[in-house]
């Protein structure tokens, strides 16, 4: 038994390692070259980049011959936790973006003024390299690995809101990167107590949430007349 645990927190320790080592590597290439790419294709080159931080945990799950299923995706009622992410992402616009636009808490986003094109790669960033590669991997992963090693106390989900916020620090400042584990932790919360939410569900959420959040001012201007 204590042979298996030990395996587990190898397993863990690795895929944390590789992990935060890829987004370090892309944190710099951010920094010094991406930075200074055309503003239209930053967010299809960085979108490409945030691939690379998913091969090591897909690796594990194969070697340990665990499947999507194993870390939270469902095969049962799809139509449904697509409707529920959607409600998770309207919920959470609301408190965090329309409420704090209406009391002139507008903050910093994009605004949707350069062209089709890259509010298309915006959006596939959002949805791919934001909502994806984070839910699958700390929501998903680790959770799930997490799980395995504490049962059901707080520790997996302390840890989880923990490693997301250690996470976006290679990508946002301290308070956007707060922010995040903060959703991350509603995340698990939301996957342990809403009915047939799976990690679909919370992708979904997730990805229109950061569309919405990136382009607020746009947006919110747009459908207020403000």
């Amino acid at each position: 038994m204590d042979d298996i645990k030990g395996k587990r927190i190898k397993v863990v320790v690795f895929t944390l390692l590789y992990v935060f080592a890829v987004a370090a590597g892309i944190h710099l290439l951010d920094i010094f070259i991406i930075h200074n790419l055309s503003f239209w294709i930053q967010p299809l080159i960085r979108l490409l980049l945030t691939l690379l931080v998913l091969p090591f945990p897909i690796f594990s799950l194969v070697r340990e011959k665990e499947s999507f299923i194993d870390i939270g995706f469902s095969q049962d009622n799809i139509v449904i936790q697509f409707i529920i992410g959607i409600i998770i992402a309207l919920v959470m616009s609301l408190v965090l973006v329309v409420l704090p636009f209406f009391i002139g808490a507008k903050g910093s986003s994009s605004k949707i003024e350069h062209s089709l094109l890259q509010f298309i790669f915006q959006c596939l960033y959002s949805c791919i390299s934001v909502s994806f590669v984070q839910i699958f991997i700390f929501n998903g992963v680790f959770y799930h690995r997490l799980y395995t090693l504490f049962g059901s106390s707080p520790v997996p989900i302390l840890l989880v809101t923990i490693l997301t916020g250690l996470y976006n620090l290679n990508f946002m400042n301290i308070y956007q990167a707060c922010a995040s584990a903060i959703i991350g932790t509603f995340f698990c919360f939301c996957m342990e107590g809403i009915k047939n939410c799976s990690l679909l569900s919370l992708i979904v959420a997730y990805g229109i949430f950061d569309i919405i959040s990136v382009n607020r001012t746009s947006l919110l201007s747009i459908i207020f007349n403000r």
